[in-house]
């Protein structure tokens, strides 16, 4: 039986291939503020879905950008990358506070994680989740399967998620307005703050922090731009 009857989707990502699109990197110097805002989003995809080969495109950008705002937007994603290739992805990140509960879906009353609380700049509020949406499973994860016996809800979602890594994508299936909805998210790092509480409650080990990170990529851009100004 589907308890979840028909699902609307939401995707959070659109598959643009190897090659950049036309004007993306163009819009990045654009006049206006919003096309600007827009063709960051769209690089920061395409890069994501290359991963570590974005690198020599994104430097090839950052090299040719005349405007310091358009290299300050292409630094901050070709950095990310650098960042991932060198320490990996660390653990994902979805940006909810959370709370657990009882809902009724189809007229059967199921364990739920109630967002009372979205990140700013989270996967979460890019994927659109919203403070009172009700998340009934993660991926084929659904939190009133017998086999999961009396675990909570958050105890679950948070266990799988810190299972996948930065940049994968989960599928989220959640309640609002009394529809059942596919919310598609792209995982994000797990911020520094959150990456201390959780060494601190002996949750993951210690892992290179934020701070050795930026000097690693400031560190690797100086050097690849002294190798470019060579070859001039």
């Amino acid at each position: 039986m589907n308890l979840f009857g028909t699902i609307r989707v939401f995707a959070l990502t659109a598959a643009f291939g190897t090659a950049a699109p036309g004007d993306m990197f163009k819009d990045l110097s654009s006049d206006d503020f919003k096309v600007r805002e827009e063709a960051q989003n769209k690089v920061e995809q395409w890069a994501r879905e290359l991963s570590t080969e974005a690198i020599a495109p994104l430097f090839e950008q950052y090299k040719q950008l005349k405007s310091p705002e358009a290299r300050s937007r292409i630094e901050s994603i070709l950095k990310e990358q650098v960042i991932l290739k060198r320490f990996g992805a660390g653990p994902g990140f979805v940006g909810i506070r959370m709370q657990d509960g009882n809902i009724q879906v189809n007229g059967q009353v199921v364990p739920a994680v109630g967002v009372i609380e979205v990140v700013k700049d989270s996967a979460a509020e890019r994927a659109g989740l919203k403070i009172g949406d009700h998340v009934v499973g993660i991926d084929k994860v659904q939190f009133g399967d017998d086999n999961l016996g009396r675990v909570a809800p958050s105890l679950v979602f948070s266990n799988y998620v810190r299972t996948k890594a930065a940049n994968d994508v989960v599928d989220l299936k959640l309640l609002r307005n009394g529809e059942i909805l596919d919310v598609k998210v792209t995982l994000m790092a797990m911020p520094e703050k959150v990456r201390q509480q959780q060494m601190d409650m002996n949750l993951q080990d210690s892992g290179a922090t934020e701070t050795e990170k930026e000097r690693y990529f400031q560190r690797w851009l100086l050097q690849e731009l002294r190798k470019a100004e060579a070859k001039k």
